[in-house]
Order: structure tokens, then sequence, then C-alpha cells
């Protein structure tokens, strides 16, 4: 049986190797083209559904990103002073609380002094129809 299998598979190779390479293009330039269209096709719906399957964006989830300059002893350092209640007894800042409370004033207000941005990832995706 397991040497019928790879009869088979040696047979359909080269054409399965041709259809993977048609594939991975594909999948790029449509990668590609909600990616130049983000804005006017993704703005109220984070995916498209086609007769052949969904494509868009999912949000990866919320980090932060340090100043080159920065590093989280010295943000540690700045939190105790500034705002001592994201910072956990070990001394260690609390990125939990910072990411949930960050789009309060009176805490994000203090982003560009402690050299801190919040970013967030997106990742495509392709789900073809079975």
């Amino acid at each position: 049986m397991d040497q019928e299998i790879l009869e088979i598979r040696g047979k359909y190779c080269d054409e399965l190797t041709t259809l993977g390479e048609q594939k991975e293009k594909k999948f790029n330039e449509l990668r590609d083209f909600a990616l130049e269209n983000q804005n006017a096709l993704f703005s109220i719906k984070r995916s498209l559904s086609t007769k052949y399957g969904n494509f868009g964006f999912r949000s990866g989830k919320s980090r932060f990103s340090l100043s080159p300059f920065q590093n989280w002893n010295s943000i540690t350092a700045m939190l105790k002073e500034i705002l001592p209640q994201y910072v956990r007894i070990k001394y260690s800042p609390a990125k939990d609380k910072l990411l949930q409370d960050r789009n309060m004033n009176e805490v994000n207000k203090f982003f560009p002094v402690l050299g801190l941005s919040v970013v967030q990832n997106e990742n495509s995706f392709i789900d073809l129809n079975k």
C-alpha cells in the first residue's frame, strides 16, 4: 500500500510542485491586494467572503513597543514615581494594567515620557471553502 502511494506521488511530483508554487504566488497576490486596499475594503468588516472562501485581517494581541533608548528597568523606575499603581510589588511594570488603561488620558500622556508606544500587529488570512 505504502509503495503504491509513493509511486503515485512520484508520478505527479512535478505537477504537485508546480501547482503548489502557483498557489503560493496567488495567495501572495491576494495578500498584497488586501494590504493595498485595506482601508477601502476592510474599514467596517475585517474580512470578505467569496464563493471560494474568506480573506481579511485578524488583529494581534496588543503589546508595548519600546523606543530604542528605553528598557523595562528604566521604565519601571519612572513608573514608580509617576504611576506607582502600575508597578507590581516585585517592581516590574504592570503591562496588562497599562494596556487596559491605555486610553485613559492620565495614563497615556506619560507613554512618550516613558518611551512606550502601543502596537498591534495584523495578520492576513485566507480560508478556502472545501
